[in-house]
């Protein structure tokens, strides 16, 4: 603006200058002194009663605002000196001022934490408002048989949108025939709806292969990068016309959603240019080219590996290295979990990253405000009937953290201090960390990442299995840890084998489920050689209650069909020697099923859980150097399980190769206002003459209308106009206080 606003209330409009910026820019910006000045008073016309001094309309400062013309002597005028003019400054103070706001909730998903629906596509796609490459489409589950072929169809309402491709990913909301007793929403919409009474599997598959379209003929024919559940059993609708749907009962029909591959946060949810600031041609800056339609709606996740998985021949398949999100191991180590954690063998790094120059989200997440959601999560620690999961950090303590190595004597290079806050479950199961000041979420729960990661065959967390060193004497066999130098690492597999089955009153007997990924939390036993007789049998259990969506037999009509099951046990054990990691390609597999209780009356249909984790039943394992010898044969290999790509297979879905965070983040922002406050005291005896031509002298008062303040070389580097000039008479002390804000 031109002139400064008059209000009701004292203001000074204060501007860094043009050299001041200058300055600024080369490190030399300082505060020395200050003036004050009356150059846009008119004393003479003051004295006309329609004309006041008060009145007088001032300019507002400018970057390239000129000197003072008129500055105020500080002593008396008949005897000027340069010096009486420039004043040093008798008080700076910072000003600090924390600035908070909520930020737009981002995410695939509406509604509440118990119920979320997907967002709907939207035509024609725009930066803003896309989610997903073609919504309403559905798939007749009895087409769905074991194989990597699946033939999905439009759906009633489905209104074409972008044609997914191949390497493009499909979610697959595995239902089946045993949900009807719940409310359920197939293809009456164009997207999934979330019900979370209903914790079914949500599986990620990547499309290797198509033919068909939707827009034309109603199906598509796609090859997926693995095995499908089998549902050949399914009965109660078939197809007609290559692609139309005939006698398909909602029991028999599932959703599924495409979202497009690769670097989607820049090749799909955003432009993948930055954006200009101005427009060039103006340079107006009220212009910044409608920065609103690069904003993303989504945040972004990279689960980074550092070891490869287990079950992995390192010569065959392709190791942690050829893992999607290599790019991010460096962050890993930034925040200290190579060394600290050198178990911890993969993270996930939320992050909101993308070519918007507009800061959506300040200078750092607001203290304990973050959420998130993750509505298709089964996760171990909820109690079996709910699907979903939010995460927070409201009301866990704030802590420092120094990360980094000790090679400097000093102690202090090669460390940072940050704050983070614990990210908890809310039951106050702590999963990972929120990095406010880096405005990353970090989630170190493995099992947890299992569950988020498209190539892991499952959305459902398992517990960590409970283990010990017993005496060699309570067993039969010799020491597992002979020699005394060795340790042993277990985990489990939850095998499935069945297709999904029914009796005649509907109740299936297994969900034709595919077999998921391990457990990803080992557990490390040790013989204690100090004691005698020396423990020399490695004894593993579930822990209590851990289990909730597991279903067997006896349990799948009380949840009508929801959860997942299991035909077989099997436990995955290695030794080592002592302070030694795993290696992926030596563990080996014990089938452990036929030593559950139960095991006759549920062989080839499901394991029953209460066998496991029941506090009546629960099993106890007993690994011995007899068994583990006995099943040396049995090496673990994840592809038999897990179609994963070879070293000539690049392109093919791998772990790692998750790019968006599928969920919502909920969050306060916060920005510090930095303020140079400049306080000026002037004194009754101060600054009561001026060297305006207008003024008249004697008593007349002094009309104050603008500040400078220079630096040690007399350069104005900041200029002060007050919005209605201050009136300083002889013997009036005036307190001035001009704040800069940065």
């Amino acid at each position: 603006m031109s002139f400064v606003q008059t209000t009701p209330n004292p203001l000074i409009s204060a501007r860094l200058t043009t050299v001041a910026r200058k300055l600024l820019s080369s490190g030399s910006l300082r505060f020395v002194s200050f003036s004050l000045g009356d150059s846009e008073i008119d004393y003479l016309h003051g004295k006309d009663i329609s004309y006041k001094p008060s009145n007088n309309r001032i300019l507002s400062p400018f970057d390239k605002n000129p000197d003072l013309k008129y500055k105020l002597p500080n002593l008396d005028l008949l005897n000027p000196q340069a010096s009486n003019f420039y004043n040093p400054l008798p008080s700076i103070v910072p000003v600090e001022n924390e600035i908070t706001n909520t930020a737009k909730r981002r995410g695939f998903f509406t509604g509440s934490t118990n119920n979320y629906s997907a967002f709907t596509y939207q035509s024609p796609r725009s930066a803003s408002n896309s989610y997903v490459l073609q919504g309403d489409v559905i798939v007749h589950i009895s087409g769905v048989t074991g194989s990597t072929s699946m033939r999905v169809y439009s759906g009633t309402t489905f209104t074409g949108g972008t044609s997914p491709g191949v390497d493009d990913y499909l979610l697959f909301e595995l239902r089946n025939p045993s949900m009807s007793a719940l409310t359920r929403s197939v293809n009456g919409r164009s997207s999934i709806y979330i019900d979370h009474r209903q914790p079914i599997p949500y599986l990620w598959y990547k499309i290797e292969a198509k033919s068909g379209n939707l827009a034309t003929s109603g199906y598509l024919d796609l090859t997926l990068d693995r095995k499908l559940p089998n549902f050949q059993a399914v009965t109660g609708g078939t197809t007609t016309g290559g692609g139309l749907l005939s006698g398909a009962s909602q029991t028999t029909l599932a959703n599924v959603l495409f979202y497009p591959s690769g670097n989607s946060i820049d090749t799909f949810y955003g432009s993948g240019e930055t954006t200009q600031y101005w427009n060039e041609d103006t340079l107006a800056f009220t212009n910044t080219s409608n920065l609103a339609n690069d904003e993303l709606n989504m945040w972004n996740m990279n689960i980074v590996h550092t070891e490869t998985i287990a079950g992995n021949d390192l010569t065959t398949y392709e190791t942690h290295t050829d893992y999607g999100s290599t790019g991010y191991t460096g962050i890993k180590n930034y925040l200290n979990y190579t060394f600290d954690k050198p178990e911890q063998k993969a993270i996930g790094i939320i992050h909101y990253t993308n070519h918007s120059i507009s800061n959506y989200y300040g200078e750092s997440l607001h203290k304990d405000t973050i959420k998130l959601h993750l509505p298709t999560i089964m996760w171990h620690h909820n109690d079996g009937t709910t699907l979903g999961l939010v995460l927070s950090n409201k009301g866990e303590t704030k802590k420092n953290t120094i990360v980094g190595g000790t090679l400097d004597p000093s102690g202090t290079n090669g460390k940072i201090t940050t704050t983070f806050y614990n990210l908890t479950d809310s039951s106050g199961n702590t999963v990972g960390r929120v990095f406010n000041d880096l405005k990353t979420i970090i989630i170190d729960d493995e099992e947890l990442l299992a569950a988020m990661s498209y190539k892991s065959n499952r959305n459902w967390t398992l517990p960590k299995l409970e283990g010990k060193a017993v005496d060699v004497a309570a067993s039969v066999g010799t020491n597992l840890f002979s020699p005394q130098t060795q340790q042993v690492y277990v985990t489990y597999l939850f095998e499935n084998q069945g297709i999904w089955t029914g009796d005649t009153a509907g109740t299936p007997k297994n969900l034709g489920m595919t077999t998921g990924l391990h457990c990803q939390n080992y557990i490390l036993i040790t013989g204690d050689t100090n004691q005698s007789p020396t423990p020399g049998v490695a004894q593993v259990r579930f822990p209590l209650g851990k289990l909730p969506y597991m279903r067997s037999v006896a349990d799948m009509a009380t949840y009508s069909g929801t959860g997942w099951n299991s035909t077989n046990l099997k436990l995955l054990v290695q030794r080592t020697a002592l302070r030694q990691r795993p290696k992926a390609d030596s563990w080996r597999w014990i089938d452990s099923t036929s030593g559950l209780t139960n095991y006759a009356t549920t062989s080839g249909t499901s394991i029953n859980p209460d066998d496991l984790d029941q506090s009546q039943n629960q099993k106890v394992f007993n690994i011995t150097k007899e068994l583990y010898d006995t099943n040396s044969g049995n090496t673990y290999v994840l592809n038999n399980f897990i179609t994963i790509p070879t070293t000539a297979q690049s392109g093919k879905l791998q772990f790692g190769d998750e790019v968006f965070f599928f969920g919502n983040i909920e969050t306060d922002i916060q920005a510090i206002s930095y303020k140079t406050k400049f306080v000026l005291p002037l004194g009754g005896n101060s600054f009561n003459s001026s060297i305006n031509p207008t003024w008249q002298g004697g008593s007349s008062s002094i009309w104050i209308s603008e500040v400078g303040i220079y630096d040690n070389n007399l350069n104005l580097v900041c200029c002060g106009k007050i919005n209605r000039p201050v009136e300083k008479k002889v013997g009036k002390t005036i307190l001035l206080e001009l704040e800069i804000d940065f």
